[in-house]
């Protein structure tokens, strides 16, 4: 994930021969990390097997209680055929995250007394995604000053992120939270973005979308 760059991630080769890991951590906040790969081949034919998990309950407090943290899976096989003068190779992955993020911040005086602290009206945060891979590949040597590489693939991937929006009436949240001081209604929306008080009119109402 980039922005206004590039990053190529290389994937594992297939071993020469029988090869695995395993990597198990634990950590404050029930953070658990596991990641096991193994592989080998047999004459022309390898086969890799990978997967990996990552999972927190977050560091940030939630007004009333909730869970901040996230969950992360991803599972990759790549299978590669020896040829002559060619390789082929099959690669199918899986990946999936569940996240209890929020875009939603803190006004400048609740950060300075709790910088990890979350509003209530950010409960409903949850961000989820699945995305599924397949990619063959094709390298062929028809001498030895030349090299043919075809890649045919397929990446999908599905998002949907429910989160806070907004006010109905269209109050900006950023005006609020970046406000140095607050005073008449701004401080009954403030109230009601901390859980403190509830929406007395149909324009407080939050308004809660998927993305």
């Amino acid at each position: 994930f980039t922005i206004g760059g590039a990053l190529n991630i290389m994937t594992r080769d297939v071993p020469d021969r029988l090869s695995y890991s395993v990597d198990l951590a634990g950590g404050l906040r029930d953070t658990y990390k596991a990641h096991i790969w193994a592989g080998q081949r047999w004459n022309r034919f390898g086969l890799l097997v990978e997967g990996a998990h990552l999972q927190s309950s977050g560091f940030k407090d939630l007004d009333g209680g909730g869970p901040t943290g996230f969950s992360r899976s991803e599972l990759m096989s790549k299978g590669e055929l020896r040829l002559d003068r060619s390789v082929l190779e099959l690669k199918l992955g899986y990946a999936t995250e569940h996240s209890n993020e929020t875009y939603l911040g803190l006004a400048f005086g609740d950060f300075e007394q709790e910088p990890y602290r979350r509003y209530s009206s950010s409960n409903q945060g949850d961000m989820s995604w699945n995305r599924t891979q397949a990619e063959l590949r094709w390298n062929i040597r028809p001498s030895s000053k030349g090299r043919i590489h075809t890649v045919a693939y397929h990446h999908w991937l599905d998002r949907s992120w429910t989160k806070l929006n907004g006010f109905r009436d269209g109050t900006s949240l950023h005006q609020l939270l970046s406000s140095e001081e607050l005073s008449g209604q701004a401080e009954v929306y403030m109230a009601i973005l901390r859980g403190e008080e509830d929406s007395a009119t149909t324009g407080q109402y939050l308004q809660i979308g998927t993305n």
